[in-house]
């Protein structure tokens, strides 16, 4: 998958920017979807997520004009080698020849003062403009 930017809209800004966009843009499709983002303290440049059963990890590119671009690393499914993680946050969580199952690394990240796994529910719609996604 190619690097891609994202605008993201928070609940208080939807329906205005989400009139916008319907003006200017054709939508493609509307999701709903629960994911556990794991936060970092000291680490801000990768969004690194669970959702459906894998672990989807984005670097932050770029802002530009209130658009994200990100770059997807990897999407992978449970188990997942404890080195790249630990790579990513820059300290070891885990042995890195151990393999995490998605509850094994929830229980790691509970053990940990500066990472917080946090649960959200959310609609994503997707539109388009000139082949921009």
């Amino acid at each position: 998958m190619r690097s891609r930017f994202e605008y993201r809209i928070f609940a208080e800004e939807l329906h205005s920017n989400k009139e916008y966009l319907q003006k200017g843009f054709q939508k493609l499709n509307q999701l709903e979807t629960t994911e556990e983002y794991l936060l970092s303290k000291k680490v801000h440049k990768y969004n690194i997520k669970i959702r459906d059963r894998k672990l989807d990890v984005k670097k932050l590119l770029l802002v530009e004009d209130g658009f994200e671009k990100w770059d997807l690393l990897y999407k992978k499914e449970f188990p997942i080698q404890a080195k790249s993680l630990n790579t990513l946050l820059g300290k070891n969580i885990a042995n890195e020849k151990q393999a995490l199952s998605e509850s094994k690394l929830k229980a790691l990240v509970k053990l940990q003062e500066d990472l917080r796994l946090v649960t959200l529910s959310k609609k994503r719609i997707q539109f388009e403009n000139n082949n921009l996604l």
